[in-house]
């Protein structure tokens, strides 16, 4: 005949059963996936019982792989399916596919790293249809995911009601915010850019124009860049040379002619992307001026020349494609515990000199006007 267990021991038994079980519902319910848990005295506290009957429980956790203990850091809810075969969101303002080539790479990367971890990627794009923003909004509260990454979105009350819908782990692409607990990953467009600048200085140019975006905030660290280079040789940025854009040739064509308009025009223009540089290359050829020779034209994006345009813009070379893989790497970090939210990844930004700058220096007549 078996020797059945003591009361006393059955109820402890049974009872860290109901400990797993309720941290587990807690877990669902605040979608604490990638996330640690609280500490061990305020779980007891919330559970009603002493430490050593929820130290057994998350025992069980841990052993069924839901769980895992950091040292010096506390208790990790791992992914509900480890960190391959993860549910993973993707958000962004754009649609798919991107027209753009720069989003589209982004998004290349992403999938390729993506399916090299056999993620279950979700897809939210159009953010701005208010349909499409109701249904993230809903799937954020389903509490189903294992991780998000956000593509592009660069309007901060977005970006907060997300990390209010969702508390697990999320990497945002192409843009930051430094005071948020959010993991980013940028090309370097602050050393791009003043790499850009420092090259047009260092041929002399003293009045550099520069076609920005209609909203400063989309990316403020590429006139950044420009300003911190024109202050290091002595200079300030001069706002009747700086004009800012949509981004669309026609649009960079007509700033680029207000430039060359002023009574002293500047002898090299700097352009936010590659597509305002290319209407800036119009605007100075319309005039009967060569690029390359007159005017100095330096682009950001190193994206391919419009039909008909041969490869001579000088741009600075990034690389949205691996933006898109470091995403997926941050986000994998965060997921098994291996990361903390609120890293900033920076992908290296590098000028590449082309005939659009290469020879272009200021007569000596317009060396005078700063």
């Amino acid at each position: 005949m078996s020797e059945s267990l003591p009361i006393d021991k059955l109820s402890r038994h049974l009872l860290y059963e109901d400990v797993a079980a309720s941290i587990r519902q807690l877990i669902r319910d605040r979608a604490l996936w990638g996330s640690y848990l609280p500490p061990e005295r305020e779980m007891a506290e919330l559970l009603g019982v002493n430490r050593g009957t929820l130290r057994k429980g998350l025992e069980v956790l841990d052993s069924q792989g839901v769980i895992g203990r950091r040292q010096g850091r506390g208790t990790l809810v791992l992914s509900r399916n480890g960190r391959r075969g993860a549910r993973v969101l993707v958000a962004s303002n754009m649609r798919l596919p991107a027209r753009e080539t720069y989003f589209a790479e982004i998004t290349t990367g992403l999938t390729i790293g993506a399916s090299d971890e056999a993620w279950n990627v979700v897809f939210h794009t159009s953010l701005r249809q208010p349909e499409r923003w109701d249904a993230l909004l809903r799937e954020l509260e389903r509490g189903e995911l294992d991780g998000a990454i956000l593509v592009s979105l660069t309007e901060r009350s977005t970006v907060e009601e997300i990390l209010r819908r969702w508390k697990g782990p999320a990497v945002l692409v192409d843009h930051h915010y430094s005071d948020l607990p959010l993991t980013s990953v940028v090309d370097d467009s602050r050393g791009g850019a003043r790499a850009a600048a420092e090259h047009l200085l260092a041929l002399g140019h003293r009045r550099i124009g520069y076609l920005g975006v209609s909203d400063p905030q989309t990316n403020p660290w590429r006139f950044e860049g420009y300003c911190q280079a024109l202050r290091a040789a002595g200079l300030e940025a001069d706002p009747r040379l700086v004009v800012p854009c949509h981004a669309s040739v026609p649009e960079g064509r007509a700033a680029a002619e207000q430039l060359l308009s002023l009574p002293e025009p500047p002898t090299a223009i700097m352009a936010f992307d590659d597509t305002r540089a290319w209407g800036a290359w119009e605007a100075v050829e319309a005039r009967g001026l060569a690029v390359g020779r007159d005017v100095a034209i330096v682009g950001y994006g190193d994206a391919a020349p419009p039909a008909g345009r041969a490869a001579e813009l000088s741009t600075v070379h990034i690389d949205p494609h691996g933006m898109g893989q470091a995403a997926v790497e941050e986000l994998n970090r965060l997921i098994s515990g291996e990361s903390a939210p609120g890293k900033l990844v920076e992908l290296p930004a590098e000028l590449v000199v082309r005939g659009s700058s290469r020879e272009a220096r200021p007569a000596p007549a317009a060396e005078g006007g700063r």
